[in-house]
């Protein structure tokens, strides 16, 4: 059938290795580190200061970490399965990725956002502190309802992400790649809708004026901090998160513009690029969540030192879950007999 000709996948050797082989390697060690950050910033320490804020954009990069397997990896496996001359296989994987992108793109979104407004309060937060402004202490009493509207303004922005996506079923081409097809909902090509909430409202507003945003109070907050070796660790390290997230945003941006102004234009005519384009800009939302531990451990010595315990303490516990055994082989008790105790 020729409504079921599916065509020679865009690049798919290179694709494969950058996205579903390093980009999933990155998004795994992304998922562990979050959950690390989690446990630490869940710490009653560190959930009722500032670093509240730190631990719920830890919870949203450990989704968005996840939700890239899912969503970039599986996808791009299939078509090089398809490449590969896998054609059972193939299809099965990719209605298998139908089945829930759509609900998974929106929450993805959704964390995204959230995470940036998140970022946007706390560096708020540490700019009254950095300038001792009156106002920080009104900013610490509502830090959580803060923090909520920041996840509330999230979900706004982008809630309506599900709605503007279109599945579509053939069924006459069951079992083929284009049994199922992912298009924008008739709401969306060349309306006000379009022009209003998807590019003014989340290109310009929710990225652009954010970037601006963040960098204008970085900068204040680079030249106002104190200069005790506390404050410029902490100075160093927040700002170097602000950087990496205003770094992974403008792929968004420059993408976001090129779909409104040129989608068929790029889809006709620069296929390769394009593709290649939206790959790298999840590509770099994903290494810029799994980059937040590192920069804790080189730029926040306090931060640091307090990881480095907790490995320490875990080591230190499993090497005295050890040691009983051992004492117990010295006592006479064999290994072997020792290993089928421990089963």
């Amino acid at each position: 059938n020729p409504e079921c000709f599916y065509g020679t996948p865009t690049m798919p050797v290179f694709r494969f290795w950058m996205v579903t082989v390093g980009g999933t390697n990155i998004s795994l060690v992304s998922v562990i580190e979050n959950i690390f950050l989690i446990y630490l910033f869940s710490r009653p320490a560190h959930r009722q200061g500032q670093n509240l804020y730190m631990l719920l954009i830890a919870i949203f990069d450990l989704f968005v970490s996840f939700a890239y397997i899912l969503l970039m990896s599986l996808n791009v496996l299939s078509d090089y399965l398809y490449y590969l001359d896998y054609f059972q296989l193939a299809p099965r994987l990719l209605r298998f990725w139908f089945s829930y992108a759509a609900p998974l793109m929106t929450l993805s979104h959704i964390a995204m956002s959230s995470s940036s407004f998140l970022i946007i309060a706390a560096s708020v937060e540490r700019y009254f502190l950095a300038t001792k402004s009156p106002k920080l202490i009104f900013v610490q009493n509502y830090r959580g309802m803060i923090a909520l509207a920041s996840i509330l303004l999230g979900v706004g922005s982008k809630f309506s992400v599900y709605y503007e996506l279109d599945i579509q079923h053939h069924t006459n081409c069951t079992g083929q790649m284009l049994e199922f097809q992912m298009d924008y909902s008739s709401f969306v090509h060349g309306t006000l809708y379009n022009s209003i909430v998807r590019f003014w409202f989340r290109t310009i507003i929710t990225f652009v004026v954010t970037l601006l945003i963040l960098i204008y109070l970085n900068f204040r907050i680079f030249i106002a901090q104190t200069n005790t070796d506390a404050s410029r660790s902490a100075k160093y390290s927040f700002i170097a998160i602000v950087c990496c997230n205003i770094a992974s945003n403008v792929c968004n941006v420059i993408l976001g513009v090129g779909e409104n102004f040129a989608k068929d234009t790029l889809i006709q005519n620069h296929l390769t690029i394009y593709a290649v384009t939206v790959d790298v800009a999840s590509l770099a939302i994903t290494f810029i969540c799994s980059l937040r531990l590192p920069i804790y451990l080189l730029c926040q010595t306090p931060l640091s030192e307090e990881i480095l315990g907790i490995f320490r303490s875990w080591f230190k516990c499993n090497k005295d879950r050890v040691s009983p055994q051992d004492k117990d082989g010295e006592n006479g008790i064999s290994d072997t007999t020792n290993d089928t105790l421990t089963k």
